[in-house]
């Protein structure tokens, strides 16, 4: 990576969020961004995966997005190719958030339950300045520390 800090990879995260990308899309944007590795595919690749799987609230975009960045970065690209070295940052990433929020699904995250979508729908603006925003800037921190 260039050498650009952890701040700047969260600023520019929160770039995308501010615009109204999905968590999953924030991410891997951002990310794509910092990895030189651009391409008119992002954000389309992360567009489901936002609202925990289209709005299913299951495993967390901005989780979901610092995975899918594992993968541009240590992927492989046969089928001979090592998978050691995104299994190990997506295990230590994962564990880290679980570690933190207690769960890896969104909805948990976000302290409801599935039966609280209405909920979650009618406080979307404030859930995601309140948590969301705070959350993809600290997958941000750790993602830069998995792909320094």
């Amino acid at each position: 990576m260039n050498n650009v800090g952890k701040d700047v990879a969260m600023e520019v995260c929160c770039k995308y969020f501010e615009k109204d990308y999905n968590c999953c899309e924030t991410v891997l944007l951002a990310f794509s961004e910092l990895l030189g590795m651009e391409s008119d595919i992002i954000p389309r690749i992360a567009t489901p995966f936002g609202g925990g799987i289209h709005q299913r609230r299951h495993m967390c975009g901005a989780l979901t997005g610092a995975i899918m960045a594992i993968g541009l970065r240590y992927g492989r690209s046969t089928p001979q190719g090592d998978r050691e070295p995104v299994s190990e940052r997506t295990g230590r990433i994962v564990e880290k958030f679980t570690e933190k929020y207690g769960s890896a699904n969104c909805i948990e995250v976000l302290g409801f339950t599935p039966d609280d979508l209405e909920k979650v729908k009618r406080n979307k603006q404030q859930l995601r300045a309140n948590i969301c925003t705070p959350l993809i800037k600290q997958v941000a921190e750790w993602l830069w520390e998995e792909l320094e």
